[in-house]
């Protein structure tokens, strides 16, 4: 008797193991379509992350060439404006 429960017990432990070979492959199944839907879910949302980074330093740099222009005209302006005052005041005093 003691030995017949051996030899099920040896029989049982392939069984056992195939067993547990099995749930390991389902366990890996289910973490590849777990992670290909993370990717799913990561490409879309890196992508509007993309496009807004690029949107804000297109706005920057809009902003910062309005600015630069802005700030070069009022320079010239004012440069114009004293060269027309000493002009005309040179012209009036000598006259």
């Amino acid at each position: 008797m003691l030995h017949a429960y051996q030899q099920s017990l040896e029989c049982a432990k392939p069984i056992r193991k195939l067993t547990q070979a099995r749930k390991y492959i389902i366990y890996i199944g289910l973490e590849t379509v777990y992670r290909e839907r993370l990717k799913q879910i990561y490409e879309p949302v890196k992508h509007r992350l993309d496009y807004q980074l690029a949107l804000q330093n297109a706005r920057k740099d809009f902003e910062r060439t309005n600015m630069i222009n802005w700030i070069r005209n009022k320079v010239k302006q004012s440069i114009r404006d004293k060269q027309e005052k000493r002009y005309l005041t040179i012209m009036f005093t000598t006259t």
